[in-house]
C-alpha cells in the first residue's frame, strides 16, 4: 500500500487524487491563516471571502494546479519516489493595522500576531495530516484496503504525504512562505535587522538549491515520516 506499482490504468486516477488532494491542503492552508487573522481582529481575509474551505477561493491555476500535476507526471515518467514536489495557494493577506493585539488574555506585538498567522497553516496542515491518518488507520484496521487496487486508505496516506510536504516545504525561510515570518520571531531585535537585510539572498539561495535537486531530499522526507506513521497500521 501507498508505494504499489504505477500502471498506465490507474496513473488518471492516482493524477486526480493528487490534484484533488493538493488543492484540499492548500484550502486548509490558506483557511487556517485566514481564520487567525480574523480572530486577530483584521476581516480583510473574510471581506476577501478567504475564510472558507472552499478551494476555489484559494487555487491557482499555476502553482496549485499546473505545477503540481507537472511535479506528479514527471515522477510517474521516471518511476522517481524523490521528485521535489511544490505547491501553493493564493496568500491570505492581512493588514496589521487592523489587529487588536491580544490573544487568549494576552498581549501582542504586531511582530507576535503576524507570527500566529503564520504558524496557523503549517498547524492546520499538521491536524488535517493527522486526522487523514486516523482515518486511514482505522480503514487498515477494517481491511478494506484488500478490495480495491488503489482503496480509501491508499488515498488518505497520500493526502497525509500532501501534508506533511507542504509543512516542511512552508517553513523554509524563503519570502513569501511562512518560514520566512515564523523562525524571525526566535531571532533577537539586532538578528532581526541583519535578516531582513539578508532575506532576499536566502530566499534566491534555498530557491536555487531546491531547483538544483535540494528540493528532492524534502520529498525524501516527507515520505519517511509519512512511511512511519503507516507503519504504525500496519
Amino acid at each position: 500500500m501507498f508505494d504499489l506499482p504505477i500502471y498506465l490504468s490507474d496513473m488518471a486516477v492516482r493524477m486526480g487524487i493528487v490534484l484533488v488532494g493538493v488543492m484540499l491542503c492548500v484550502s486548509v492552508h490558506e483557511f487556517s491563516r485566514a481564520m487567525m487573522a480574523i480572530h486577530l481582529g483584521d476581516n480583510l481575509a473574510a471581506i476577501l471571502k478567504r475564510n472558507t474551505l472552499n478551494p476555489v477561493m484559494h487555487i491557482h491555476i499555476i502553482s496549485t494546479l499546473a505545477l503540481p500535476a507537472g511535479l506528479v507526471l514527471l515522477a510517474m515518467i521516471t518511476g522517481s519516489q524523490n521528485v521535489p514536489f511544490v505547491a501553493m495557494g493564493l496568500t491570505v493577506v492581512h493588514n496589521p493595522l487592523n489587529f487588536k493585539h491580544y490573544f487568549w488574555g494576552r498581549d501582542l506585538s504586531t511582530r507576535q500576531a503576524q507570527w500566529l498567522i503564520a504558524v496557523s497553516g503549517p498547524i492546520g496542515n499538521s491536524l488535517f495530516a493527522l486526522l487523514c491518518w486516523v482515518s486511514a488507520g482505522l480503514l487498515v484496521k477494517m481491511q478494506w484496503f484488500h478490495f480495491y487496487t488503489y482503496s480509501p486508505a491508499d488515498a488518505l496516506m497520500h493526502l497525509v504525504y500532501l501534508n506533511v510536504t507542504l509543512v516542511i516545504f512552508n517553513m523554509l525561510p524563503i519570502f513569501p512562505l511562512d518560514g520566512a515570518f515564523i523562525w524571525p520571531q526566535f531571532f533577537s531585535n539586532r538578528t532581526l535587522t541583519r535578516f531582513f537585510i539578508i532575506r532576499p539572498w536566502i530566499s534566491v539561495t534555498l530557491t536555487a538549491v531546491l531547483i538544483l535537486g535540494g528540493g528532492s531530499w524534502i520529498a525524501l522526507l516527507a515520505r519517511r515520516i509519512t512511511h512511519q506513521m503507516l507503519a504504525v497500521f500496519t
